[in-house]
């Protein structure tokens, strides 16, 4: 594999699934053999930065710009460095993760036919904002350039569709290895106060607002608990108010980002996690993978691997206040419920999800682009087909 040659571009290094995924993917083997390049637009968490450079070489890690968040300098700047990659490190494959890098990245891409291009979806539905129906256009747009799509679950995959012209070849890569040193939970007993922990990082879709206020309705109905909020966001600051306005007062704690933030979560009683719209969610199996009981939305990849009634209650969709207190409620009432899903997560986690499959999916990845020649990108953007199913 001495001359298989990835440039893999992220936005940032950024403490979301897609970029702590690619840590993940590394550790266990994905482009073992082959050089890599590294390119982020800009740095986010130095922290994860500096874990890729342990992994692929503090040289072979490019930020092309300085602070949390990604500008339109980071995206020209990322189109530059893209094309000077092209020329000089001359990968076979370019691997584009999140939806900003794709745009530029296909871009560069348009006058290098023969390097493969990998869009590496995470996420069905695109963040909303000014900018979401320039970016769809685009996506739309610049489809064609792309060879292959690869998706964090199949949710995803099906989702992103949209944002091609005609379907391309497919491949869902999980971004999530189960900890098997992780300990797991055994005492299912209420605390007193009732902890309820969750996850992920705090961004209005998370709908961590909707936690705070089912968690208001549970204190005056009588129930004495607590909420851990693990995770940091531009959320913050307004979930931190709301909290304040609620009267919950030191009944919430905002414990910030923790890389292994289960292994304090495991002593909760229950996780609860509400989003609109999600990819793999890597926290809801992290949650389940130590055994705790786990109310979640069933969107994205929580659908492939937690089963409603077996290892996990779903949510109602959109979630609403009084309904998630309810279910709260219901799960706290019934210790052997608690139990049996928390044990059966955590065994069907570790059994979908162990570190040894993990590296026999991306080692067959890994051989697959080392080993396949790249075709030639689509010629549809200069209205011609080139014949590809």
């Amino acid at each position: 594999m001495s001359e298989c040659r990835v440039l893999y571009v992220i936005n940032g290094f950024n403490k979301g699934g897609a970029e702590i995924g690619l840590r993940t993917m590394l550790e266990h083997g994905f482009l073992k053999g082959c050089e890599v390049r590294v390119i982020g637009l800009h740095e986010g968490s130095p922290e994860l930065r500096a874990a890729i450079e342990h992994l692929v070489g503090a040289e072979n890690v490019t930020v092309l710009t300085h602070g949390p968040k990604l500008t339109l300098a980071a995206l020209w700047r990322g189109f530059r460095a893209l094309r000077a990659a092209l020329r000089t490190f001359r990968p076979q494959t370019v691997v584009l993760s999140l939806r900003q890098t794709n745009i530029i990245g296909r871009l560069a891409l348009l006058g290098a036919r023969h390097v493969r291009c990998i869009a590496f979806e995470h996420i069905a539905k695109l963040e909303a904002g000014r900018l979401t129906p320039v970016y769809a256009a685009l996506l739309w747009l610049l489809s064609p350039r792309v060879d292959e799509v690869w998706a964090d679950c199949r949710v995803t995959l099906e989702g992103t569709r949209r944002y091609y012209r005609r379907r391309r070849r497919e491949r869902v890569v999980p971004l999530f290895v189960a900890d098997a040193n992780a300990e797991r939970k055994t005492d299912y007993a209420l605390g007193t106060p009732v902890r309820l922990v969750t996850a992920g990082r705090l961004i209005p879709r998370k709908r961590m607002d909707v936690l705070l206020d089912a968690m208001s309705s549970l204190r005056a109905a009588g129930r004495d608990c607590t909420l851990t909020v693990f995770g940091d966001g531009p959320d913050r600051p307004r979930l931190t108010q709301r909290a304040t306005s609620l009267g919950l007062g030191d009944a919430v704690t905002f414990a910030g980002f923790r890389p292994r933030w289960y292994e304090a979560a495991r002593d909760h009683d229950l996780c609860v996690h509400l989003s609109d719209e999600e990819g793999f969610c890597i926290v809801v199996a992290e949650a389940m993978m130590v055994g705790l009981p786990v109310i979640a939305s069933p969107c994205g990849g929580v659908l492939e691997y937690a089963r409603d009634g077996l290892d996990a209650l779903y949510a109602p969709m959109p979630a609403e206040p009084s309904a998630v207190a309810r279910l709260i409620a219901g799960l706290l009432a019934d210790p052997d419920r608690r139990r049996t899903l928390g044990q059966a997560a955590a065994g069907h986690i570790a059994d979908a999800y162990g570190a040894v499959s993990a590296a026999a999916v991306f080692g067959t990845l890994t051989r697959t682009i080392a080993q396949s020649p790249a075709e030639p990108a689509s010629a549809e953007l200069l209205g011609r087909q080139h014949g590809r199913a």
